[in-house]
């Protein structure tokens, strides 16, 4: 009886890890309105919480690679710090669109 006590609570260990992998991952465009050495500003579009949002250098492989009016497709984990001016929580990936 203890071995089978074993093996339920061994699939229950398992299938409790199984469900804490998952990431969300959401999706904004922005058009980039200052670059410095740290981070990016920028403007989000259609989201009417925030006007301003940074993106801290950490989660920017290149800061060369955008210049004030990109147009932005940024990957986060749909959480966003309530600071001032706001940041985004976990940046995935940040694509230029034009």
């Amino acid at each position: 009886m203890k071995k089978v006590w074993k093996i339920i609570l061994t699939f229950i260990s398992l299938f409790s890890f199984m469900g804490c992998n998952n990431q969300t991952h959401v999706t904004l465009q922005a058009t980039v309105l200052e670059v410095n050495e740290a981070s990016l500003l920028v403007e989000p579009i259609d989201n009417r919480d925030y006007d301003k949002i940074r993106v801290e250098m950490k989660t920017v492989s290149s800061l060369s690679l955008f210049k004030v009016g990109d147009l932005i497709l940024i990957t986060y984990n749909g959480l966003i710090n309530e600071t001032d001016p706001p940041q985004f929580n976990k940046v995935y990936k940040i694509e230029k669109l034009e």
